[in-house]
């Protein structure tokens, strides 16, 4: 077994544990934490697949993709994150449950 097959069994352990965070969690911050392991985990898959390739022209034109999608990520986290205090200050509202209360 070499090490990217290693590599891709814990990318895949990595997918798996972000699932189930986001499907069970009941705090802000751990949908939050969820949420980035699970983005992690599909840009290190990502990338993986992109510096597989054998061609040096791809694997530099992987590489900036890369770079584009993590600061996409991190604007992306910024904004939800912004919500999130937005939402709490305005409905003091501790759990996402709270939110279904006011649907309707």
């Amino acid at each position: 077994m070499n090490y990217l097959c290693i590599y891709l069994y814990t990318l895949i352990a990595l997918t798996t544990v972000g699932l189930y965070g986001i499907l069970s969690k009941k705090t802000w911050a751990k949908l939050i934490i969820s949420f980035e392991i699970l983005s992690f985990s599909f840009l290190a898959l990502l990338s993986l697949l992109i510096m597989s390739t054998t061609v040096p022209s791809n694997a530099i034109l992987g590489e900036s993709i890369i770079v584009f999608l993590i600061l996409l990520d991190a604007s992306v986290m910024g904004v939800f994150v912004a919500s999130i205090f937005a939402v709490y200050r305005k409905l003091n509202a501790e759990k996402p449950e709270v939110l279904r209360k006011i649907k309707g």
